[in-house]
C-alpha cells in the first residue's frame, strides 16, 4: 500500500514549506451583530489628555463577545495589546474609518512554533473590519494629537437609539493607535485594501515573503538543509562515497545536491514507513510538507536512525525521486503567488 505512496511526492530543502493561517473571523460577526453606532472618547479635565475610548453598540452579548476575541489575542501574545490592532484612516468625504483586525507579525509569531520558524513562509488570511463614521469631530481630532505613546483604556459603552446608557466591565489597554489619511495608506499594509473594502468584504490574503531566490542561492540552501537534517547521511555520501556508482551516473544530468536530496528523502520515507506514520503525513497530499518538516525537526539523525540497506538504492529510485523533488521546486519557481 505505502510503495506507491512511497515515490510520487517530493520535498525540496532549498525553499521555504508555504503554510496558510487564516485568522479569527468570528469578531467581524460580532461586531456587525453588535451594531456599533458612535466612539466616546474621554480626556482627563486638567490635562486633556485621553484616557479613555469607548466602542458603543447596542447589542450588550455580542460586544461582549468582541472583546473577548480582542482580549484572548492579547493574552495569546504574552498581553501585548499590539495584537489588536485598531487604525483611524480620514477619508475625501470628510468623515473617517475605524479599522479593526490581528497584528499579523504577532499573529504568526503565536501561530507558528519556533522550531518552524525559519523552514516555513506564511501565508496569512487576515481579517479586517472597516467601520466608518460620517464626520470628523473635534474630539477625535484631540485623540489624535494627544493619544501617540499614551496608555489609553479601550473599552464598551452601551446605548439605545443613540444614546449611551452605560459603560460594560470589558476592557484592554493600548498605547499604539495608527491614524492615515486615505491617499497616504503605505503600500505594504493590510489597510491597502480599504479602497476596495467592500468587495473583499472585511477579508485580505497576504503572503509574507522575500522575493524568489535564484537558483544558486536555493541550491545553496538545499546543502546546508541537507547537512542540518541528514549530517551522517550527508557524510557518508560525501565524504565516504557511499552509493559512488550511481551517483556518478546521475551526475551526467543531474546536480550532485539533487542527488544527495533524492536519496535522503528516499531515507526520510523509509523511516516514516518503519515508524508507521507515513499515513499521517501523507493523508493530507497539498500540505504534507509541513508534516514532514515537524518530523525531521522533532527526530534527528543519529547512529541509532534507521538506514536501507545499500541494495536498496537502485538508479531508477533515486531517479524517480529526483523528479518528484523537481516538480516542488517547478512549483516554487513557475507557479504564480
Amino acid at each position: 500500500m505505502h510503495n506507491k505512496i512511497l515515490y510520487n511526492l517530493g520535498f525540496e530543502y532549498g525553499i521555504k514549506q508555504k503554510v496558510m493561517y487564516i485568522g479569527n473571523m468570528d469578531f467581524i460577526e460580532y461586531f456587525d451583530k453588535a451594531n456599533c453606532f458612535a466612539i466616546c472618547y474621554f480626556f482627563d479635565r486638567f490635562t486633556n489628555l485621553p484616557e479613555q475610548i469607548c466602542f458603543a453598540f447596542e447589542h450588550e452579548e455580542n460586544s461582549n463577545k468582541l472583546f473577548e476575541c480582542f482580549i484572548d489575542w492579547i493574552n495569546k501574545s504574552n498581553s501585548n495589546s499590539d495584537a489588536v490592532s485598531i487604525d483611524f484612516i480620514e477619508e475625501n468625504t470628510g468623515g473617517y474609518t475605524v479599522c479593526f483586525y490581528q497584528n499579523e507579525s504577532l499573529f504568526i509569531e503565536r501561530m507558528i512554533p519556533k522550531y518552524l520558524k525559519d523552514w516555513v513562509e506564511p501565508i496569512v488570511l487576515n481579517c479586517i473590519k472597516f467601520k466608518h463614521f460620517d464626520k470628523i469631530s473635534n474630539y477625535y481630532k484631540l485623540f489624535k494629537e494627544k493619544s501617540k505613546n499614551k496608555k489609553i483604556k479601550v473599552g464598551v459603552a452601551i446605548g439605545v437609539n443613540g444614546t449611551i446608557k452605560k459603560i460594560i466591565d470589558i476592557s484592554f489597554y493600548k498605547d499604539k493607535f495608527n491614524f492615515y489619511d486615505e491617499n497616504n495608506i503605505p503600500r505594504n499594509s493590510v489597510l491597502i485594501s480599504f479602497k476596495n473594502k467592500d468587495e473583499i468584504k472585511d477579508i485580505q490574503r497576504k503572503k509574507i515573503e522575500m522575493p524568489k531566490n535564484t537558483l544558486l542561492e536555493i541550491e545553496k540552501k538545499r546543502d546546508e538543509g541537507l547537512k542540518y537534517f541528514y549530517p551522517i547521511s550527508y557524510e557518508q555520501i560525501i565524504e565516504n562515497g557511499w552509493l559512488r556508482g550511481i551517483i556518478c551516473k546521475l551526475e551526467e544530468k543531474y546536480k550532485k545536491s539533487q542527488i544527495v536530496q533524492s536519496i535522503c528523502n528516499i531515507i526520510l520515507f523509509e523511516r516514516l514507513k518503519k515508524d508507521n506514520k507515513l499515513d499521517i503525513i501523507f493523508e493530507d497530499s497539498k500540505n504534507y510538507q509541513i508534516k514532514i518538516l515537524e518530523y525531521l525537526l522533532n527526530n534527528y539523525e543519529s547512529f541509532s536512525s534507521y538506514y536501507p540497506s545499500d541494495n536498496f538504492f537502485s538508479e531508477l529510485i533515486i531517479k524517480r525521486q529526483i523528479e518528484y523533488d523537481l516538480t516542488e521546486l517547478d512549483k516554487y519557481l513557475y507557479e504564480e503567488n
